[in-house]
């Protein structure tokens, strides 16, 4: 369920505008439904995938 709950902000004080996206049902490390959030990092041109980060 990518994107069950979204954030938006600077996480990391570039001064561009980030995304913070829940996914809730993600299974890491062999376990099933323990989530993860997937941080989407902007730029001046929006938001890009380099750099991204996966929090579980």
């Amino acid at each position: 369920m990518f994107g069950y709950s979204v954030a938006g902000g600077d996480f990391d004080g570039d001064g561009y505008d980030d995304l913070a996206v829940g996914v809730p049902s993600e299974a890491i490390h062999g376990a099933n439904v323990t989530g993860v959030v997937n941080v989407i990092y902007g730029s001046p041109a929006g938001l890009h995938a380099q750099g991204d980060q996966v929090w579980d």
